[in-house]
């Protein structure tokens, strides 16, 4: 009975060291398990991690850096998705134009768009010692490009201030040409390619209708000390007469007279000028009769040439909006007149905007009409100006 008993606790010790090894195993493989699922978890984080640094490092290297501005400034870099927008902007020669795709068209070609004060788009392109501006907008419900473009230049005064930097008087702007009509395309659809052409046809001119040398020349052909004429807001005629035969690239006539200012003999030219200024204006006309091509760039070698950093002659560029629509204005004005005229005289005169047909092409002239039954077609011509800086 003893033994039974004994060999009974012996079996019970068995199964309850048997369980509790069994759960102590559960237990301990369930630890285990947690842990490798953990590692493999923290793994998998990490190279899931390792793989979206890596693309994101790697789009990174493919994008230039566009740098954000940390005041109201502009930034220094244009930003990566504007550039991109414009560089990779294309479109077929037959596409028509919207005013989206025509001033998306206009700024892959260079040319700088803003919106002008009275809601027209105004189109800036800057040419070596030259800018062109030329209005457009959808006023009829299509883009039209026939309003206004006018080519000016403030090279002239950039050249001023950098003979004598500290001139305090006021500098002029050349207005070199205005034409009311604009790239002169009439139609309603204007095609991509029809565009191109004409903007390219306007650059062209722009460059060869108006020599600026020619209109310095008209303009500076008297010498100081024979100058009547004496604006006081200006700066002193002596130098702006300094800076045309600059760029004109006349470097005989400056010549002779730095040799008269180092002998003592300053001529009849005003007290502000000293032989420095002649200098300047010497390094610059060897500049233009070397490159045959005055520009801005010209001017900022030249002042870096007598040891003056210039940082940008932007101020000089043409900048107001507002130039094309006050020309436009005035010229309208001129042509009404010459309207009611005509209708004084007794002829019949269409509204204005009338588009006719001259030599096979589609043409807007200033004032259509009829004379002895016949169809008459008149270009009214406005007289460029000055402008004071």
């Amino acid at each position: 009975m003893g033994k039974m008993i004994n060999i009974k606790m012996i079996d019970i010790i068995v199964v309850l060291s048997w369980g509790v090894g069994l759960t102590l195993f559960t237990l301990l493989s369930a630890v285990v398990t947690m842990f490798i699922w953990a590692l493999y978890y923290s793994t998998f984080k990490r190279v899931r991690l390792y793989c979206q640094v890596t693309k994101e490092f790697n789009r990174v290297l493919e994008q230039p850096i566009a740098f954000e501005p940390s005041s109201g400034e502009m930034p220094m870099i244009k930003s990566s998705s504007e550039e991109k927008e414009f560089t990779e902007f294309s479109l077929s020669n037959e596409e028509i134009l919207t005013m989206e795709s025509a001033t998306a068209l206009l700024k892959s070609l260079g040319w700088r768009v803003e919106i002008e004060g009275k809601g027209d788009h105004l189109a800036t392109y800057y040419l070596p010692d030259r800018e062109v501006q030329f209005l457009y907008n959808a006023e009829k419900g299509y883009p039209r490009f026939d309003c206004a473009i006018a080519v000016v230049s403030g090279i002239h005064a950039a050249a001023c201030q950098t003979i004598d930097p500290y001139n305090s008087g006021g500098l002029i702007a050349l207005e070199l040409s205005f034409d009311v009509k604009g790239l002169e395309i009439f139609e309603e659809k204007v095609s991509a390619q029809h565009l191109r052409c004409a903007l390219e046809k306007a650059l062209e001119k722009a460059m060869t209708e108006v020599d600026l040398g020619n209109m310095l020349r008209s303009q500076y052909r008297i010498p100081p000390w024979e100058n009547k004429i004496v604006v006081p807001q200006f700066a002193s005629y002596s130098l702006r007469y300094l800076a045309a035969l600059a760029l004109m690239g006349d470097v005989e006539t400056l010549n002779a007279y730095h040799k008269s200012f180092m002998e003592g003999e300053k001529l009849g030219f005003e007290t502000s000028i000293e032989e420095e200024h002649l200098e300047r204006a010497m390094i610059i006309a060897q500049a233009v009769e070397k490159t045959k091509q005055p520009s801005y760039d010209l001017l900022k070698q030249a002042a870096k040439d007598f040891s003056m950093e210039v940082e940008s002659y932007e101020y000089f560029r043409a900048k107001d909006p507002s130039l094309c629509n006050r020309r436009r204005d005035s010229y309208e004005k001129l042509i009404e007149e010459k309207r009611e005229e005509l209708r004084q005289q007794g002829y019949f005169v269409y509204e204005k905007d009338a588009i006719c047909e001259v030599d096979g092409k589609t043409y807007r002239p200033d004032i259509l009409y009829i004379k002895d039954g016949e169809l008459e077609y008149m270009d009214v011509e406005i007289r460029v100006d000055e402008k004071i800086y």
